[in-house]
């Protein structure tokens, strides 16, 4: 994101979920690029000065998944991406446990 890139964050309530946009004005993803993006250890972009370990959205995608949500992106090359969360609130929706009992 140069100079002027500006993230949104919007958040939207209805009777029962909470959907959270995360909204840039960035260089966007092409198609191949975000069919992999939840993968682990998956990185597109090498050209960044510091190395990461490409974890962080496997591990977004596997927490809203715990919690019953959903995570989707929408990405235009050149334009921007936008990640929307929607999670489950109120009611008896708890987190799916994954250790064994």
């Amino acid at each position: 994101m140069g100079r002027n890139g500006r993230i949104n964050v919007l958040l939207h309530v209805t009777g029962n979920s909470a959907q959270v946009s995360i909204i840039d004005n960035g260089t966007g993803m092409d198609s191949e690029t975000v069919s992999h993006i939840y993968d682990c250890f998956y990185q597109a972009d090498t050209s960044r000065s510091t190395a990461g370990n490409g974890l962080g959205l496997t591990l977004a995608k596997r927490i809203v998944d715990l919690h019953q949500g959903t995570i989707g992106v929408s990405s235009i090359p050149g334009t921007g991406t936008a990640f929307t969360v929607r999670l489950p609130i109120g009611g008896e929706s708890q987190p799916k446990s994954t250790l064994p009992t």
